[in-house]
């Protein structure tokens, strides 16, 4: 099977050991669901870290209209 592993966002933050956080969103479950994935990563493998969270399309789509407002209301501002 072919896993949709679309990356959202990248930041590399130069520090001592150069961290990497990285979003990602797949589908799961046939499609009727969702994993967020957001990993921080460094030259230092054993500090790494990864969380998963399972969103439904309804979870997702209050996530994205929750960004929306936060967005809409720091441009009125």
């Amino acid at each position: 099977m072919n896993e949709d592993r679309s990356e959202i966002f990248s930041q590399l933050a130069y520090d001592v050991d150069n961290r990497y956080v990285d979003l990602y969103l797949r589908k799961v479950f046939g499609g009727n669901a969702f994993v967020l994935e957001i990993s921080d990563t460094s030259d230092i493998e054993s500090q790494d870290t990864e969380i998963e969270l399972y969103l439904t399309k309804e979870d997702l789509k209050l996530v994205i209209d929750r960004l929306t407002k936060v967005l809409e209301n720091e441009q009125a501002n």
